[in-house]
């Protein structure tokens, strides 16, 4: 994982999109003071799993980025074909515990299954799995 916060990531996406964080949010919820309330969650907690999700759709972003900080998964895009990969399943699991570790949370049956198909959809594949 990064270095870097998940509000840290926030605030570069906002500034690479020249976006407020009330016109960001305005993007996906009603709640106009969505990002301020996670902005100011740094290091007192975490957002829950669907407002990342949003967040996510907000930046134009990944998921994973967002969460994870990896390079190159800014604007990854989930596969839409071909068999499931072994060992992207094994990350995203990776990713979605540290993320619930990170919230001081258990890892719940739906909650990790929420965050490991969303982790799973944004990350990269293999290069020896991409088609020639």
């Amino acid at each position: 994982m990064g270095t870097q916060t998940l509000q840290a990531r926030i605030r570069i996406r906002l500034k690479q999109l020249n976006l407020t964080p009330t016109a960001a949010s305005r993007r996906v919820s009603e709640n106009h003071d969505l990002f301020r309330q996670v902005l100011r969650l740094e290091g007192n907690g975490s957002p829950r799993v669907d407002t990342v999700f949003r967040i996510a759709e907000a930046l134009e972003t990944s998921f994973v980025w967002l969460v994870t900080g990896e390079e190159g998964a800014a604007t990854a895009r989930a596969p839409t074909e071909g068999p499931l990969d072994r060992d992207r399943i094994r990350d995203a699991i990776i990713a979605a515990l540290g993320f619930l570790k990170a919230q001081g949370r258990e890892a719940d049956p739906d909650t990790l299954a929420e965050l490991v198909t969303g982790l799973y959809l944004g990350l990269e594949p293999r290069e020896e799995d991409r088609p020639a």
